[in-house]
């Protein structure tokens, strides 16, 4: 009489041995490492994306550019580092340096990061506090890789320039009963 049960077997085949098990447990520990390999590789450009997914429109292009000694004057009143130039950022880069906190030291990380935030604030962003770091750091990025160095210094040109000169609210009607 033949028993159905691997252990009362008699055929070695059947039964997996302790090498073979060993093996299994390596191959499948194999596939655990690289799925969190791939997703530490890919979880910086899908934060940017879906990042950038999040702001509405992208900060509009100055049209007019400053000279170099407005340029100068602006670089310094962003109390920006070092000699005057851009360091074009990655989603990488971003995480290397810090996550969604990008060291201000990075040249041009400041201004660009200036002008991510006023479009938020433009564009009644209304996300989550949580989401809008990741938001302006995305923003932020795509300032860096697609703007040059003079339309960020002409933006926050701009910027700063609306900012001093806020148009005062004219002063409310009221009626006979103040209401």
């Amino acid at each position: 009489m033949h028993s159905t049960c691997p252990r009362n077997n008699t055929n070695s085949s059947d039964v997996p041995s302790t090498h073979m098990r060993l093996l299994h447990f390596w191959r499948k520990l194999q596939y655990v490492f690289l799925a969190a390999a791939i997703g530490l590789i890919c979880w910086p450009q899908l934060l940017y994306g879906v990042g950038l997914s999040m702001v509405h429109g992208r900060p509009m292009r100055p049209k007019t550019s400053l000279s170099v000694p407005e340029s100068r004057s602006v670089w310094l009143v962003m109390k920006e580092q070092g000699h005057m130039r851009l360091r074009k950022l990655s989603p990488f880069t971003a995480v290397a340096l810090g996550a969604t906190y990008i060291p201000l030291t990075v040249p041009g990380v400041k201004i660009a990061g200036f002008i991510a935030e006023d479009h938020l604030a433009r564009t009644r962003c209304r996300k989550d506090k949580r989401v809008k770091p990741i938001m302006k750091t995305a923003l932020t990025i795509w300032l860096t890789r697609n703007w040059k160095l003079d339309e960020l210094l002409a933006r926050a040109a701009q910027i700063i320039k609306e900012r001093s000169v806020r148009p005062v609210a004219p002063p409310v009607q009221r009626d006979s009963c103040g209401c």
